[in-house]
C-alpha cells in the first residue's frame, strides 16, 4: 500500500510539474542587429532619394527653387519611401523648420546623448528600440553636409538674407539655421509594425 501511495504521489507531481511547463508564456527575446540593418537600408536609401532630388532642384532652379521643392515634395516622397518599405519615415530635431519634424520627449533625449557623444570624439551610432513584439523604432543621425548649410547653414555667411527671408515666408517658425558642417541636425526615426 504504501509503495501505492508513493507512485500516486510522484504521479501527482510529475502532472503538476507539467501542467506548469506548459501553462506559462513563451520567452520573449529581442535581436536588435537585423533592425539596425534594415533600418540603416532606409535611411540609406532615403537620403538617397531626397539628397538626388534636392540636387537636380539646386542644379535647375538654383537654392531659391530648391526650397521651394523640399516645401512640396518632402513630405510626398517620405511617404512614398515610407510605403516602398513597409514603414512609417519621418526626420525629427530639436530645431525644426516644419513644426511637424520636432521631436518627442524620447527623440530628444536620444538626440541630447548624441551630441555629448560628438562633444566627446564618439562616433554616433544609431538606437534601434522595440515599443512591442510587433513595433520597433529604429533612430539615426542627421549631420550637416556641405549641401545643407545653403538653407541650414549661419545666416549672413551660408545663407543669404534673400534666402533667409524666403525660409521665414514658407516657415515662419524656422528654428532651422546656424548650423556648421558636421553639426547634428536632427534624426531619422523609422517605425516598423508587424514585420516579424
Amino acid at each position: 500500500m504504501r509503495n501505492l501511495f508513493i507512485l500516486f504521489i510522484s504521479a501527482v507531481a510529475v502532472l503538476i510539474s507539467c501542467q506548469s511547463e506548459t501553462s506559462s508564456p513563451p520567452f520573449h527575446t529581442f535581436d536588435p542587429d537585423p533592425w539596425l540593418d534594415k533600418g540603416s537600408q532606409v535611411q540609406a536609401a532615403s537620403f538617397a532619394v531626397l539628397s538626388t532630388k534636392l540636387n537636380g532642384s539646386l542644379a535647375k532652379s538654383g537654392v531659391e527653387g530648391a526650397i521651394g521643392y523640399c516645401n512640396m515634395a518632402a513630405y510626398p516622397l517620405t511617404d512614398t519611401l515610407s510605403q516602398m518599405y513597409n514603414c512609417s519615415i519621418r526626420r525629427a530635431t530639436r530645431r525644426p523648420r516644419n513644426p511637424q519634424n520636432r521631436a518627442n520627449e524620447y527623440e530628444f533625449a536620444i538626440l541630447d546623448n548624441w551630441e555629448k557623444d560628438l562633444k566627446n570624439g564618439v562616433a554616433l551610432v544609431a538606437v534601434v528600440q522595440e515599443l512591442s513584439p510587433d513595433t520597433v523604432m529604429y533612430y539615426g543621425p542627421i549631420r550637416i553636409q556641405p549641401l545643407c548649410l545653403n538653407c541650414h547653414g549661419k545666416v549672413g555667411t551660408d545663407v543669404t538674407p534673400e534666402i533667409a527671408t524666403q525660409l521665414l515666408g514658407l516657415y515662419p517658425e524656422d528654428q532651422a539655421t546656424g548650423y556648421s558642417l558636421g553639426d547634428l541636425r536632427g534624426m531619422w526615426s523609422i517605425r516598423f509594425i508587424n514585420q516579424n
